[in-house]
């Protein structure tokens, strides 16, 4: 019987690698087939999740090893850093059929886990999901939403992923799992998963952007029964369960992260100071006061605007100029960039509607500068050397997609069928690499709103993005060009 099964899961398997259009239900099932009827199972690989939030943007990578043989000898361990330079932590989950345990460097703890379920449901979190991502495949025991699950499915052009041609397969997670969505690399040959990318916007608005890959596949090889034994450390101590462990953990990990990032703000409250400067079809407003500039009068030497740039380039504390673009705005752009030209001054460009920012007067008499923040106003670091870029234009308040050979689409796509996830441009994303590329919009000042989204979207992504005027004249650059002038 046991033969038979693995002869029809092969013929199956065979019949449809040779479909030269299969769809992505077929695919997703087939890969769940795959695994199920597996007799053994390793692979090494990594989650890299990219975190953005208002403030800052942070990587964590998480090395993984998973092994496993028929009927029930299991081990899965990752590593991990809570932050840069900080200590190597190691957890490992261990089960030979009748008891599970897990161990946990940070802690310095192991305990015996009720179950193998429940012990993967434990280390799901904190392994940013590749302890579920395949076991949850190789045994329907495991209980849990599957990759299989996916609903809302489509098949994207097919990809290759270090040297193996896959299908690329799309879906939403079903509930109750937070809504979001993920694509998956899946070998056209063996139907074995080879990357698995996911998009996530926290309660808080931080933005994770994962990539899972899983390398050095070996399955149906034996596995020596070493590979699943697991001995913890002399010094480690046995504790009842994970719960309270985990918690003493989350709330120091949480006070370590709350002082990390008061001192961070301490710092740059002291250190920082940034000049507003409002840019509109007539002029310069220049908070504090409202300074009222005509474009006459920036064109005449020594003037206010300029004499303020004078004291920005000698003030110590001085961070940065921000200039909100208004649409209709080219000639003021072109004066404040004349005006700046020759002074060791970082300037930030951004595009801004009317209803983007506004000048407040406080009731002590000084004006302040009051923008709502938002992606698109936060500080942006250079573009990495080496980087190429993905040229996406922005006109008619439309997205138009860039060939290689340098021509647009001719069709647009709408700020509505941007966040599509089946949509053009999430495709286009998928298409590209943020590790080797970065996304460049060339911008009209009628597509302001839709350059906003298209940009908030690409960095939910973690890829760096530069922006510049899609008019004759030096280029406007964000701040991820942003350069001293």
């Amino acid at each position: 019987m046991k033969w038979a099964l693995i002869l029809c899961a092969f013929g199956t398997t065979a019949a449809l690698a040779d479909n030269p259009a299969p769809t992505a239900q077929q695919v997703l099932s087939q890969m769940g087939m795959t695994y199920r009827n597996c007799s053994c199972y390793e692979d090494s690989g990594v989650v890299e999740t990219v975190f953005t939030s208002s403030s800052r943007v942070w990587t964590n990578t998480k090395p993984f090893e998973i092994h496993f043989r028929r009927p029930a000898l299991f081990r899965f361990e990752f590593t991990s850093q809570h932050f840069p330079n900080s200590p190597t932590n190691r957890y490992v989950l261990w089960s030979d059929g009748t008891q599970t345990h897990a161990y946990w460097q940070s802690a310095n703890s192991y305990w015996a886990e009720a179950s193998l379920s429940k012990g993967l449901a434990g280390a799901t979190g904190v392994s940013g999901g590749s302890a579920r991502t395949i076991p949850s495949l190789l045994s329907d025991a495991l209980g849990g939403i599957k990759l299989t699950d996916l609903e809302n499915l489509a098949l994207r052009p097919e990809e290759a992923l270090e040297g193996v041609d896959c299908y690329v397969v799309t879906g939403d997670y079903p509930p109750p799992v937070a809504s979001r969505s993920c694509a998956l690399w899946i070998g056209k040959k063996d139907f074995l998963l080879r990357q698995k990318k996911e998009q996530l916007q926290l309660p808080d608005g931080t933005v994770t952007a994962s990539e899972e890959i899983h390398r050095l596949i070996k399955m149906n090889r034996d596995i020596p029964d070493a590979a699943f034994s697991f001995t913890p450390p002399a010094e480690a101590k046995s504790v009842a369960g994970i719960e309270s462990m985990l918690a003493d953990s989350q709330r120091q990990l949480a006070e370590a992260q709350a002082r990390a990032e008061a001192a961070t703000a301490a710092a740059r409250q002291r250190q920082m100071s940034v000049l507003f400067i409002d840019c509109g079809p007539d002029g310069v407003t220049i908070p504090p006061g409202a300074t009222k500039l005509s474009l006459e009068d920036l064109g005449h030497k020594g003037n206010s605007f300029e004499k303020l740039l004078d004291e920005a380039a000698t003030n110590p504390s001085f961070n940065r100029m921000f200039v909100m673009i208004k649409p209709g705005s080219m000639a003021t752009y072109h004066a404040i960039q004349n005006a700046v030209s020759g002074r060791p001054l970082t300037v930030q460009y951004e595009p801004a509607d009317e209803d983007n920012a506004g000048i407040r007067v406080d009731s002590n008499g000084t004006t302040n500068r009051v923008i709502r923040f938002t992606s698109s106003h936060k500080q942006r670091s250079p573009i990495p050397a080496g980087k190429h870029a993905v040229e996406i234009k922005c006109s008619d308040n439309q997205v138009y997609l860039v060939g290689g050979d340098g021509q647009s689409e001719t069709s647009g796509i709408s700020l509505e069928d941007l966040a599509k996830p089946d949509g053009r441009f999430q495709a286009a994303l998928l298409r590209s690499d943020r590790k080797t590329q970065y996304i460049s919009f060339k911008v009209t000042d009628d597509s302001f709103p839709v350059f906003r989204k298209a940009r908030d979207i690409a960095e939910g992504w973690a890829f760096d993005t530069s922006w510049e005027l899609a008019e004759v004249g030096p280029p406007v650059t964000s701040g991820a060009d942003a350069a001293a002038h």
